[in-house]
């Protein structure tokens, strides 16, 4: 060649295939020059950047060799890290490009074949040309590797066998392809489920389905890969099952298979410790399933890993349900054996920080399967101060104390339940320990005094004062309940909802009917007055009837469950929805506060007032209707609330009468929604920045109220007539609705 004087990448840049072809017979062009800037040669730059194959094929049929390198990868290299067709990989075969040149990382092109798109047939007419199929890269992985990773056609993974691979040889991490095709096996599940277009390409071609990987597995085993090798972590690739896998499929085949449950790894993890890890983040999948598979082989529950815990300990620290926990018990794990820290599985599920179910029935199962709840761990802390710590909730404390009362005094390096629930902020927490001493007229002087003083016989009568149920039933003798009663047997599938200082909310089904159950703790010396009021607002429930309000299925009068049942609304309440990503439109907005006043109207017109008008009282229907939770009203609107301690409402909703006497009135409702109104409008959380004293003394002394919305002027006019400081100066709940049906009629036109 003579003269050559024109670069071929320009030409390539500018796609001038004609120009290219003349000057390659011409012999004006090299098909094998180098690019200066990256050392690509023509085939190099033409794969990478995806040309037509016709200009492939022309530099081929002209001398261009498919075997030199570009940092140490040919053509075969990059056609298959590029994921290119077929027919282009075809075609470099075609022109002797080999199979068994490595790059610099020591990777032969088909260490790149099983994450590249290429057919079955082509895959195995390129396997069949490798001259050493166990060779190894820089990272000792090996082709079979790969494909284990990349969860190859079980065709490819056959030939790989039959072409002598070997299906032991470990990485440098001492993984075999076992280890690879568990750990990869649900990343690859995910992977079809979010690229499904993509995939779904490479099921068609090379990469299996899920049946399909289940085979690549039997064919290792069947090949010799051994079930029990360990890698540099002391994990087998049953160990790998537990972490990355949850296939119950291949977890029988690998101990029907011999693999050993009882191997433990570095950290002293035998399989099912790793298994019962993951509690917390699949709580809705087959989990109870493997553990119950596992139970059946000859495993050893018994043992602990490097803090000391054993399976179950794993279980009841990672939020594992009921059912995990009940099978692993039935098996002989040790319902009190302690860990290196010298805690319990009880004290686990008290500081896992789970604020759902779980917990409740997890700590529930265990208590009633003689759970030591006095047990003191190496920071001389109980079950119950961890629960206070971490807030646990209330039922799980009401459990705690009512087995054990002495437990409230115990003291701890942190302090006492109540004094930790109070310095950690657990307000539901403290509130429940408090009320509970309070009703049952235990030590509450002592409660300011850190119950330095309180007597140990009072707090041990405290188990036994809750099973005199005679006042209650006395109690009941003598009202005339206005509401069907249902037996509290009748109630199933009960699932805690929510739980407040003196009642627990639970979504439960009731004759095929999925109801809410409100279940009031009752002490033996209940206060009459309290249970009085909850009876006469069942009573106004029961006759308002309105389509808004909450409807009243009956109540349940078995001691010590008396609970009221309702209807369900699986939208929880107003704040849930303001909390929630879910944008309302503003017309959505003012339809939802033109209902809300309807509801207050209805109230008002029975001369009935709402002690805790708030938005976390406005439930949700399925179609996002609101509905009055009725279990907060009281008739008489001159009652002073402040000297039974009871200001009803949410802080931030009070009025400032009610802050400043205890009087609710139709007015301090009209008040309550304003609030509302805003929290709407805003979807915020009003004097979110303010200490509770700074609530109360910017809203009486300085007429405190939260910054108004920055758009619609008429809906501003309206709150700030609502939220007047003197109740008199507010405007009538039918004057509202006036305000706000003129507001829909512009919003109609506009």
């Amino acid at each position: 060649m003579t003269n050559l004087v024109l670069d071929p990448f320009d030409l390539l840049s500018k796609r001038q295939y004609y120009s290219i072809k003349l000057l390659l017979q011409g012999q004006k062009i090299n098909p094998n020059q180098r690019q200066t800037s990256n050392e690509d040669t023509p085939l190099h730059y033409i794969l990478k950047n995806k040309l037509e194959i016709k200009f492939l094929k022309l530099f081929l049929s002209n001398e261009a060799d498919p075997n030199l390198q570009n940092k140490g990868n040919t053509t075969l290299h990059t056609a298959l890290i590029r994921r290119c067709t077929d027919e282009i990989i075809s075609l470099l075969l075609e022109y002797k490009a080999s199979v068994n040149i490595p790059n610099k990382m020591e990777k032969l092109p088909l260490h790149f074949l099983p994450e590249s798109r290429t057919g079955v047939e082509l895959s195995n007419k390129m396997i069949a040309q490798v001259e050493d199929i166990n060779k190894v890269d820089s990272k000792n992985s090996t082709i079979l590797s790969k494909a284990a990773v990349y969860h190859s056609h079980p065709k490819i993974v056959q030939k790989l066998l039959e072409m002598g691979a070997d299906v032991n040889i470990s990485n440098h991490i001492l993984n075999s392809p076992l280890h690879y095709i568990v750990k990869y096996n649900l990343f690859y599940q995910k992977t079809k489920e979010n690229f499904q277009s993509f995939q779904q390409d490479k099921l068609t071609k090379q990469n299996g389905s899920m049946n399909e990987n289940i085979q690549n597995i039997n064919l290792l085993i069947k090949y010799g890969a051994k079930l029990n090798l360990q890698n540099i972590n002391g994990d087998t690739p049953l160990h790998y099952l537990c972490i990355w896998n949850l296939d119950e499929e291949i977890l029988k085949i690998f101990l029907e298979n011999g693999a050993n449950p009882n191997i433990l790894n570095s950290f002293k993890r035998a399989p099912l410790h790793l298994l019962c890890r993951h509690g917390i983040k699949f709580k809705n999948s087959n989990l109870s399933s493997l553990v119950d598979i596992f139970l059946e082989s000859n495993i050893q529950l018994q043992v602990k890993d490097n803090a000391g815990n054993s399976p179950l300990h794993i279980a009841c620290k990672f939020g594992c349900s009921a059912d995990v926990i009940y099978s692993l018990l039935k098996a002989g794990s040790k319902i009190n054996e302690t860990n290196n820290f010298n805690q319990t599985p009880l004290h686990l599920v008290c500081s896992n920080k789970l604020l759902n179910s779980t917990n409740y029935e997890v700590a529930k199962l265990l208590i009633d399967n003689k759970a030591d709840v006095e047990k003191i761990d190496n920071s001389k802390m109980t079950a119950l101060h961890y629960a206070c710590y971490y807030g646990m909730g209330v039922d799980i404390i009401k459990i705690l104390v009512i087995n054990k009362p002495e437990l409230l005094k115990k003291n701890s390096p942190k302090g006492i339940p109540y004094l930790i629930a109070r310095k950690r902020k657990n307000t539901k927490e403290a509130g429940c320990i408090h009320d509970l001493m309070n009703h049952f007229k235990r030590i509450k002087k002592n409660i300011k005094n850190d119950l330095k003083k309180s007597s140990s016989s009072n707090l041990m009568n405290l188990e036994s004062d809750l099973n005199q149920d005679k006042k209650f039933m006395k109690f009941l003798s003598k009202i005339k309940f206005p509401a069907p009663k249902i037996l509290y047997s009748k109630l199933s599938n009960m699932e805690l909802y929510a739980d407040g200082f003196l009642k627990t909310i639970y979504r439960a089904v009731w004759q095929q009917t999925i109801v809410a159950v409100y279940r009031y703790l009752i002490p033996n010396n209940f206060d009459e007055e309290r249970l009085k009021m909850i009876i006469e607002n069942i009573r106004k429930l029961d006759l308002l009837r309105h389509p808004q309000s909450l409807y009243l299925y009956g109540a349940c009068l078995e001691y010590p469950n008396f609970c009221i049942v309702t209807e369900f609304c699986e939208n929880g309440n107003l704040r849930y929805l303001l909390n929630s990503q879910k944008t309302l439109s503003y017309k959505e907005k003012i339809d939802l506060i033109y209902n809300i006043a309807i509801l207050i109207q209805v109230h008002h017109k029975q001369n009935i007032v709402h002690l805790s008008l708030s938005t976390a009282n406005i439930l949700l229907n399925q179609y996002n209707k609101p509905l009055l939770s009725e279990f907060g009203v009281f008739k008489n609107p001159n009652e002073n609330l402040l000297q039974r301690g009871d200001l009803g409402s949410r802080l931030y909703h009070c009025a400032p009468e009610v802050f400043k006497n205890g009087i609710f009135s139709k007015a301090s409702n009209i008040y309550n929604f304003s609030i509302i109104v805003w929290e709407i409008m805003t979807e915020k959380v009003p004097f979110s920045s303010l200490e509770k004293w700074e609530i109360k003394i910017g809203v009486v002394r300085d007429g405190k109220r939260p910054d108004l919305p920055t758009e619609n002027t008429s809906l501003n006019f309206l709150i700030e007539k609502c939220w007047k400081q003197n109740p008199e100066e507010r405007p009538t709940i039918e004057d509202v609705i006036k305000d706000l049906e003129e507001l829909k009629k512009q919003l109609l036109y506009n």
